[in-house]
């Protein structure tokens, strides 16, 4: 699953981590996906408010709502969770965008079949 919603900045908000959301993501940070993973590892600070905006700017744009919020906005949401990088819902949004974009890598067709020699 790609969406999540729970209590942040003072309301119930949802976040939607699909294929629009990971095309915005790596454009804000001019990185390729193998980029975006190293990014995540490096850089949880400025990652984490930045997942968390596109995902729901997705979701916003996608009920047909207004952008009230900036990135900085999130950035206070984020800000007034005590230890948010171990957070329950800030592990669960990485987790569901890690997961979108191992759901939209490229598979690996050329698999050897069993028994088969390789050269």
């Amino acid at each position: 699953m790609n969406y999540i919603e729970f209590q942040i900045g003072g309301k119930l908000r949802g976040f939607k981590f699909g294929i629009g959301f990971l095309g915005d993501i790596l454009k804000h940070y001019d990185v390729d996906i193998i980029g975006f993973g190293d990014l995540i590892s490096k850089n949880p600070f400025s990652v984490l408010p930045a997942i968390l905006y596109y995902g729901h700017y997705h979701d916003v744009v996608r009920k047909g709502g207004a952008i009230d919020f900036k990135l900085f906005t999130v950035e206070d949401w984020v800000e007034e969770i005590d230890n948010p990088m171990n957070d329950a819902n800030m592990v669960s949004v990485t987790e569901r965008c890690i997961n979108s974009v191992i759901k939209y890598l490229p598979k690996n067709e050329n698999k050897a079949v069993e028994g088969e020699k390789k050269s």
